[in-house]
């Protein structure tokens, strides 16, 4: 029998404070307290003597954060869908996340509602900051309190800055954002010192919540933008074609890279507007600048200045994958990707044949180079042996007469040859 020595039946407060054949952990008297302690008894049974004693003396809010333990997301889940939520807990659960709330977080779920809620967790003050910080960790799972957020944003001074914690804000600073990128253009000569400032502005933006929800796409898009203006100030030259290639392989293609990440970034038409705008004031004139000496150190002598290397050899088990206009800077995207993947990468370069387009730099790549031969007058390339004009069907049949197998669709191949596939 479950009883005091002196005959009678514990109870629960009792059997806890007693130093006389019960626990001895101080439990406060209070009527909150009491009931509190009836609704979480179930989860009491099963925490550990020594937590109790360390937690003593024993109050409401600790009965009630037993039948809570998250208690930070079970708020997030109530904001997002309180009705909803309710009907995942029992009656007694139910109770002590009310209770919870009154004492902790100032408000009643009942009484006072979702929009009260919401507008303390914008305002983020005292216990509330910590809910706010575990709305930031996975906003996504909460994706009704943007519309919350919205209903209870306060007014606010034209004087007072941005705030991270409401979702209006983001949008007018994208707003000036989008503005401030689209005149660039117009005065090309300041843009550096202009992205400079914006990125003084608008950069700490990527670490708001609503950037991570895909609601800041220019404050994305501006650091890239800052790599492309750190890129492109300095021209790329050189007195030689392998000067210039030295110094494109080495960083120029930083440029390139920037220009396109900027722009992945972006979707809706006036965000695109606004980033290729900025990319015309700090990419053109840099582009223009590397064509005109690159064009000035073939002509002084075209033959011997600009050599396309040899194609690469392929030993056996060696698959060539030929991926079409693979330029340089998205050959180091791909290799970033690769090794992510864990895959072994070592990556060179050659300079392209002329003219840069497929039907004559795709064969001066393949290990059938040798059997072609430019054509005259037409630029098309020819095969050697009979001197009809090469097509992809002539390319793969010249292939295979040195040894290659030409793998399309979900083909394997023998591993144990030479192979050729194309993306």
């Amino acid at each position: 029998l479950w009883t005091h020595k002196n005959g009678r039946d514990w109870t629960i407060a009792g059997f806890l404070q007693s130093a006389d054949g019960g626990l001895g952990i101080a439990v406060s008297a209070d009527t909150a307290t009491k009931e509190a302690l009836g609704r979480a008894l179930l989860k009491l049974a099963y925490e550990p003597i020594a937590r109790l004693k360390k937690e003593a003396p024993l109050k409401a809010a600790f009965f009630d954060e037993l039948l809570n333990p998250d208690q930070a997301r079970r708020l997030l889940l109530w904001l997002n869908d309180p009705r909803g939520y309710r009907k995942t807990l029992a009656q007694e659960e139910w109770y002590a996340f009310c209770e919870l709330c009154k004492h902790k977080y100032g408000f009643h779920p009942i009484d006072d509602g979702e929009l009260s809620g919401a507008r303390r967790l914008g305002d983020h003050h005292g216990a509330w900051q910590l809910i706010w910080d575990r709305f930031e960790e996975k906003p996504d799972g909460y994706p009704n309190l943007e519309k919350l957020l919205r209903q209870v944003r306060p007014e606010r001074s034209i004087f007072e800055s941005s705030s991270p914690y409401w979702p209006q804000d983001t949008e007018t600073a994208e707003a000036d954002l989008c503005a401030a990128l689209r005149t660039l253009s117009a005065v090309p000569a300041d843009a550096r010192s202009a992205i400079a400032q914006l990125e003084a502005e608008h950069g700490p933006r990527r670490t708001w919540v609503w950037a991570k929800l895909r609601q800041a796409p220019l404050a994305n898009a501006l650091q890239h933008l800052v790599a492309l203006a750190q890129a492109t100030e300095k021209s790329l030259g050189g007195a030689t074609v392998a000067d210039i290639a030295a110094g494109y392989t080495q960083k120029g293609w930083q440029a390139d890279a920037a220009a396109l990440d900027a722009l992945e970034t972006v979707e809706a038409a006036e965000d695109v507007a606004a980033v290729k705008a900025a990319i015309v004031a700090l990419y053109r004139t840099w582009l223009e600048n590397a064509a005109a000496a690159l064009q000035a150190a073939v002509l002084g002598n075209p033959a011997a200045n600009y050599a396309p290397g040899l194609p690469p050899a392929a030993d056996p088990g060696t698959c060539i994958l030929f991926s079409d206009a693979l330029r340089f800077d998205a050959g180091v995207k791909l290799m970033v990707a690769l090794e992510r993947r864990g895959l072994s990468c070592a990556m060179g370069w050659r300079l392209a044949a002329l003219p840069t387009v497929t039907s004559t730099a795709k064969p001066a790549v393949s290990p059938a180079a040798g059997l072609m031969a430019g054509g005259e007058p037409s630029l098309t390339p020819v095969v050697k042996a009979t001197g009809a004009n090469s097509s992809v069907a002539a390319l793969r049949k010249l292939l295979e007469g040195a040894g290659y197998q030409i793998l399309t669709g979900d083909a394997l191949g023998e591993p144990g040859g030479r192979a050729w596939t194309e993306l």
